[in-house]
């Protein structure tokens, strides 16, 4: 049985079960698991308890909005992150707000008791790694914040490491992804769970003594980043600059670059160079558009200069690469 428990705020029943497969194929290998059925959508819990730490991967399939209370006597020093949808929570004394999609927070909570707030007919998919202090605490001569924030634990207030939501490094989030994708055998769970909680934690510390550190992206940022990337590669014949893009967008040239370059770790020339060349070489082997036809595809004024940038991608010629075919 879990040691926390959920109540409707408008009187709905909520029913713990043992956990059925969540859509998607959501179970983490290794841990104990228990859902929860509702008259408005159903809950998946995995939870696996490791020497120092705990990961608690959720999965809520909810068909119609509906709030939730969360409520335990204990504290927690908790790692989150979300990885699929995005709804509010109202946590007493720690934060309140919508939970960013793929950004992180290290908080500390001296009691559960949140009220979560879900829109209907969407899933929502988070990974949370509650952290002990003893574990922190070797870390903290090398960081002064960390320090800061284990004084507080040790004191039972509330704490955040960052002071807000960080935007995953995508070194950060890659971990996190392989955390939650283990396919391994159970037996060696433990090993595999324990390496990278402590790779993770070493990607937020480096994160927080990064340059600049730290550094805040809303939600609007975000969806901003992805909306260039998509651009880039979905109107090759635009020939994007940051300036249109950030005009196309309405948003500042100096967020969109760093968002892009903290999100996709490159610069969003680097990606457009990259993207469009690789395009280039698709429709070189692919199909049988002239060269000067496949220039201006990609928005160049003249086949020389394609020629250029493809030889100084590749190596070689486009003429060369489509004898190849």
């Amino acid at each position: 049985m879990p040691e926390f428990e959920l109540i409707s705020p408008d009187g709905e029943d909520i029913e713990f079960v043992p956990a059925d497969a969540a859509p998607g194929g959501y179970a983490l290998l290794g841990a104990e698991s228990f859902g929860a059925k509702t008259s408005f959508g159903d809950f998946y819990f995995y939870h696996y308890a490791g020497e120092g730490f705990s990961i608690w991967k959720s999965v809520y399939d909810i068909h119609r909005p509906a709030r939730v209370i969360g409520r335990a006597d204990q504290s927690v020093i908790e790692l989150t992150s979300m990885f699929e949808g995005s709804f509010s929570i109202d946590w007493t004394g720690v934060t309140t707000g919508k939970l960013p999609l793929k950004q992180i927070e290290l908080y500390h909570a001296p009691w559960i008791d949140n009220v979560a707030e879900f829109r209907g007919g969407r899933q929502y998919l988070t990974l949370d790694v509650h952290l002990t202090a003893p574990l922190l605490e070797p870390y903290a001569g090398e960081f002064p914040l960390l320090d800061r924030f284990l004084g507080d634990v040790a004191k039972g207030q509330p704490a955040k490491l960052f002071g807000g939501a960080q935007l995953a490094t995508p070194r950060l989030n890659a971990v996190l992804k392989a955390m939650m994708e283990y396919q391994f055998k159970d037996s060696l769970a433990a090993r595999y769970y324990d390496s990278y909680v402590h790779i993770l934690l070493l990607l937020v510390l480096e994160q927080l003594s990064a340059p600049g550190s730290p550094t805040l992206f809303s939600a609007t940022d975000i969806e901003k980043a992805h909306e260039a990337r998509r651009l880039l590669t979905a109107e090759y014949h635009e020939n994007y600059t940051i300036a249109r893009l950030s005009r196309k967008l309405a948003t500042n040239p100096y967020k969109l670059k760093t968002a892009f370059k903290h999100l996709f770790g490159v610069s969003i020339g680097k990606y457009k160079k990259h993207a469009f060349m690789e395009y280039a070489r698709q429709l070189l082997l692919n199909t049988d558009n002239s060269i000067d036809e496949i220039a201006m595809l990609l928005g160049y004024n003249s086949q020389q200069n394609f020629t250029t940038a493809f030889r100084n991608h590749f190596g070689c010629t486009p003429g060369w690469m489509r004898r190849r075919k």
